[in-house]
This record gives C-alpha cells, sequence and structure tokens, in this order.
C-alpha cells in the first residue's frame, strides 16, 4: 500500500462522515500527505520515527533532505618551530659523541640527521662551520653541509679535523 492509497482512505473517510469540521481536517492531512504519495506506507512509517527522534532531540522536523554529515573539526596542527644555529651546533657535537661508540653510524645517516637543517640561512649555516673550527669557507650550503658531515666522521676515528 503507498501513501497516496492512504489519502484516498483518508478522504472517503471524510466524505463519509459528511459534517464539516472533522471532514475538513482529513481532508487537510490527505492533502498534507501529498509529498509523500510515492512512498510506500512501510517508507512513509520510517520517515515518521526518524522524524519523531529528531524533533524529541533538536526540536526540528526533518525536511525530507538527507541529512548533511557531520564535519569533525580538525585538531590545529603543530608546527615544529623553525631549526636555529645553537641547534645545530648541539646535533653535530652529540653526533660527534656517539659516533665514537657506534660503528653503525654511517654519513649517509648523519647527513639524515642533519638534513632538518637546510633551511637555515646561508650565513648563519657558514658562521656554524667557522665556530667548529673549520678554517675553509664554504662556498654553498651544500658544501657547508659535506664540511659538518666529514667534521663528524672525522670524530669516529678520533681525529679533531679542522679542515673537514
Amino acid at each position: 500500500m503507498k501513501v497516496s492509497d492512504f489519502q484516498k482512505l483518508l478522504r472517503a473517510f471524510a466524505d463519509a462522515i459528511g459534517t464539516k469540521m472533522p471532514e475538513k481536517s482529513l481532508s487537510e492531512a490527505a492533502d498534507a500527505l501529498t509529498p509523500f504519495a510515492d512512498r510506500s506506507m512501510v517508507e512513509f512509517a520510517t520517515f515518521l520515527k526518524l522524524a519523531e527522534v529528531k524533533y524529541r532531540e533538536t526540536g526540528e522536523l526533518p525536511d525530507g533532505k538527507p541529512s548533511k554529515p557531520v564535519r569533525e573539526k580538525k585538531t590545529p596542527t603543530v608546527k615544529e618551530p623553525a631549526p636555529t644555529a645553537e641547534q645545530l651546533l648541539e646535533t653535530v657535537a652529540k653526533i660527534k659523541v656517539e659516533i665514537r661508540t657506534d660503528q653503525t653510524l654511517t654519513k649517509d645517516g648523519i647527513a639524515e640527521r642533519l638534513k632538518k637543517f637546510e633551511k637555515l640561512p646561508n650565513p648563519q649555516l657558514f658562521a656554524c662551520v667557522a665556530k667548529l673550527g673549520m678554517k675553509n669557507t664554504p662556498k654553498t650550503k651544500a658544501d657547508a653541509f659535506t664540511m659538518l658531515v666529514n667534521h663528524a666522521v672525522a670524530a669516529q676515528s678520533g681525529v679533531e679535523r679542522s679542515d673537514a
């Protein structure tokens, strides 16, 4: 049975009663069901149950349109602060200590650990090279990182190089 069949039944019942007041309210109820006329009674009953639940929870009636999914609020991502020249010097010092006891630490591993410092401006990076006692001045950022890695690797053999 469809809702349109139920509408016909309500209108027929209104005609059978014949008094103006109940007939009018039954006719209005039948007219109000027009948007649902093509639905089965089971679908309409399901809709009514959902409408009742939503009305009880929110005080609003559903409009028949599918509800929009609730978006979860994104947690703000915490941006890691930019590394500093002091942190670079501390990291190189830690690597120099670590490489003396850890024979598995390679040049590539050291370069990977220093990679986060690539965003340092050239003047700060070159100043770090000078603070580590290296006499040669790097010409590029890549030269500076090569010098820093070689400086740390030199500590593995116990040699402190100033020209890494």
